[in-house]
């Protein structure tokens, strides 16, 4: 098992905390894989140019699952975060939202947001 770096544990703590904050926890299958999600664009924000390529199949291998229901799994949660935590999700879009965002569109919201704290 691949140990974390001390930087890799504060990135994804820093994640987690996000995470609750939106009202999404560990029992939550969109957890680990849009945590990871965020991870990955955080650490790269090209990323999204070619979110399917560098961000969905990545989490996909990670959870062995297929691409396809890792971007299925995010537009689930962000529905979860939308109807649940609307005013939150705002506060760190630094935007009054008038739709859900797209998968990519929260991975940015998350990657920016992780800029600022």
């Amino acid at each position: 098992m691949n140990e974390l770096s001390n930087y890799e544990e504060e990135k994804l703590l820093q994640i987690a905390v996000i995470l609750r904050r939106l009202g999404i926890y560990r029992n939550n299958k969109g957890y680990n894989r849009l945590g990871y999600a965020v991870y990955l664009v955080s650490e790269n924000g090209s990323r999204l140019e070619a979110v399917v390529k560098e961000v969905y199949m990545p989490v996909a291998e990670k959870y062995h699952c297929s691409w396809g229901a890792v971007e299925r799994c995010l537009r689930q949660t962000i529905y979860k975060i939308w109807i649940s935590n609307y005013d939150e999700l705002c506060m760190l879009a630094n935007n009054k939202l008038k739709r859900p965002p797209t998968p990519a569109e929260l991975l940015d919201i998350f990657a920016v947001y992780m800029t600022t704290i």
